[in-house]
């Protein structure tokens, strides 16, 4: 029994999969452990551009992210990618401009679905503007954020989104009005755990369809 488990651990079983599958197991590692990957053949080094189409901005440790993210974006500009998701991603004021260059590079390549999570500090961390860029985005999801300052001239761009979720944001009452604006076709889905900020008064509060009119009712609990 020993000698028939020694012979099939001799045999590289992960190189017989198909490349599909083997892009499915690198887009489900963080950055760091995907990169370690690629250092074992050649195969999985040429595999590797395949994953940003679905991109998981986290890495084990939490930190350098910005910097790696910023580099896998550079060394492949002609990528296309779908999804983008950060995990407990802490960035320094000096680094806005890095994640501003983020979001209008993502732009140019079809992003579908944004997900930004800056942790659970009580520093919430700016969105830049570059976010209205994404003309193509249909899911937005951010965590523990703040929304620049938006008309709904500006957040036109945005028309595609069918879902937004919210959670632990710094949004103004303006700006989530015209960020809602964008998804009053079809049947959107909207979901806003908590907003922090100033609310309005309800005498002020100007009256909208009934899915505007509950949200506004969880923003205010």
């Amino acid at each position: 029994m020993a000698a028939t488990v020694g012979t099939d651990l001799s045999h590289d079983r992960i190189s017989k999969l198909a490349d599909s599958t083997l892009v499915t197991i690198l887009s489900s590692l963080t950055m760091d452990e995907a990169a370690r990957c690629t250092i074992l053949s050649s195969r999985w080094r040429h595999l590797f551009p395949s994953t940003l189409l679905n991109f998981r901005a986290f890495t084990r440790s939490g930190r350098n992210v910005v910097k790696a993210v910023t580099s896998i974006l550079a060394a492949y500009p002609d990528e296309p990618v779908r999804s983008f998701r950060t995990g407990m991603l802490f960035y320094r004021p000096q680094d806005k401009a890095a994640v501003d260059v983020w979001l209008r590079d993502l732009s140019n390549r079809g992003i579908e679905e944004l997900s930004l999570w800056f942790g659970f500090d009580e520093k919430r961390r700016p969105i830049p503007e570059s976010l209205f860029a994404c003309s193509s985005l249909r899911r937005l999801n951010v965590i523990n954020g703040t929304f620049p300052d938006t008309t709904e001239a500006a957040a036109a761009s945005l028309s595609c989104l069918t879902k937004i979720e919210l959670s632990d944001v710094n949004i103004s009452e303006n700006s989530l009005n015209s960020l809602l604006s964008q998804c009053s076709a079809g049947a959107p889905d909207h979901q806003i755990h908590r907003q922090v900020g100033q609310p309005p008064s309800p005498a002020s509060e100007p009256q909208g369809p009934a899915q505007y009119q509950r949200l506004r009712e969880a923003l205010h609990r």
